[in-house]
């Protein structure tokens, strides 16, 4: 199992954006609960407790995929993160870079 992580987020300074994966690690590849200790693992890293106002929600669909979606208001924009998780063998994305994008920035051309 592991994890697809699509972030975007807004500011006084533009708009950025990124992805990155997450995998199993130690026990969680080993644990018979492993599975649920990397999706709490995921569902840590994502949601921010300390946000304004948040929405979680999740949403099974199917071939073993199911998707986190957690945004929240900040005081100066938002931010929205979508996590995918993918059953083994079920993931069908040949790139799996980590980005991060700054769209401001690259619209001033940097």
């Amino acid at each position: 199992m592991h994890a697809h992580i699509d972030w975007e987020a807004s500011d006084c300074d533009g708009r950025l954006s990124g992805s990155h994966v997450m995998e199993m690690i130690g026990d969680e590849m080993t644990s018979d609960m492993g599975d649920i200790d990397f999706e709490r693992r995921v569902l840590a890293s994502v949601v921010n407790v300390n946000a304004i106002r948040g929405t979680l929600t999740v949403e099974a669909v199917g071939d073993g995929t199911s998707v986190l979606s957690w945004s929240e208001t900040t005081e100066e924009g938002g931010r929205a993160v979508d996590a995918t998780f993918y059953a083994d063998g079920t993931c069908h994305e040949s790139d799996h870079a980590t980005t991060r994008r700054d769209h401001q920035a690259e619209a001033a051309g940097y």
